[in-house]
């Protein structure tokens, strides 16, 4: 299934479209067993059977891959996080099936680099949508969209403080950057549809600026 009859699918089965991160920490863990995955496992074995009895279910779920990665001992051949996130996202599957995973990872390189974290999104972990960085242009892009079935949300205006930096440098018209972002991303989804935009609600007047933008295509 194409990823916007996915996500449309899931928001109706739900009743709302909020999209909920998977992003643990390890020193807020209510267990402690010595194993990180084991941990993790049970945390979130816990978290997820509450929601499903519940019924409070978001339309996505997107586990930020850094999250995991950063608890493994690769040279050590300790892959403990990562095989926490293949069992979080068999988890998601099997207490939630037809939610769509957004695989937190903004990638952005140069073509081929592109196309390597392209596969390791969509055929490794089976994603149905990715975060992607633009500021490396259209070619660091496109590997993520040739996978036409997918989903890819572009960085437009993030919430880190830091964002102003460059997000919001103006254009010789007088225009901030993250709209220039904007006008790519909407001509990225006139060409190929299924692009979203990464935009953080910290900055109200901004938020309000992107979406009439938006609303204007």
């Amino acid at each position: 299934m194409q990823y916007g009859a996915l996500l449309e699918a899931s928001a109706k089965q739900v009743g709302n479209i909020a999209c909920m991160g998977l992003d643990p920490q390890r020193e807020s863990l209510p267990f402690d067993s010595g194993d990180i995955r084991t941990d993790l496992n049970a945390f979130f074995q816990q978290l997820f059977r509450r929601m499903a009895l519940s019924g409070l279910i978001p339309a996505a779920f997107k586990p930020n891959i850094g999250y995991y990665q950063s608890l493994d001992k690769s040279r050590e051949e300790d892959f403990s996080g990562s095989l926490a996130l293949a069992d979080v996202l068999d988890m998601v599957e099997n207490f939630f099936p037809g939610i769509p995973v957004i695989l937190d990872s903004k990638r952005g390189d140069i073509a081929r680099s592109s196309q390597n974290y392209a596969r390791e999104a969509f055929e490794s972990w089976k994603a149905d949508a990715v975060t992607v960085a633009p500021y490396m242009g259209s070619d660091s892009v496109k590997p993520f969209m040739d996978f036409e079935d997918k989903g890819v949300y572009i960085l437009n205006r993030t919430s880190n403080p830091g964002g102003k930096d460059l997000q919001n440098l103006l254009l010789v018209d007088q225009r901030p950057l993250y709209l220039e972002v904007a006008s790519q991303i909407a001509a990225y989804n006139d060409r190929r549809g299924c692009v979203g935009a990464v935009v953080g609600a910290t900055n109200l007047d901004e938020l309000k600026s992107i979406a009439a933008f938006y609303q204007a295509q």
